[in-house]
């Protein structure tokens, strides 16, 4: 190897690397989005279990 020849290997690596920083960076960025809305749906499932419940029990002392 020779000195271009280095040079040129560390301009396609130097690319690479950032290609592969801003590959992450939108990798941290689509999970946290998941996680967004992950977390919605979840609290959305809490709360319908909790309308459920209160349902159940409204029932329960309708029928008293």
């Amino acid at each position: 190897m020779n000195a271009e020849a280095l040079k040129s290997r560390i301009e396609v690596l130097t690319a690479t690397a950032k290609q592969t920083e801003m590959n992450l960076h939108a990798l941290g960025g689509a999970i946290q989005d998941c996680n967004y809305w992950l977390k919605l749906l979840e609290d959305e499932n809490a709360a319908n279990q909790i309308n459920d419940a209160q349902g159940v029990e409204g029932q329960h002392q309708e029928g008293n």
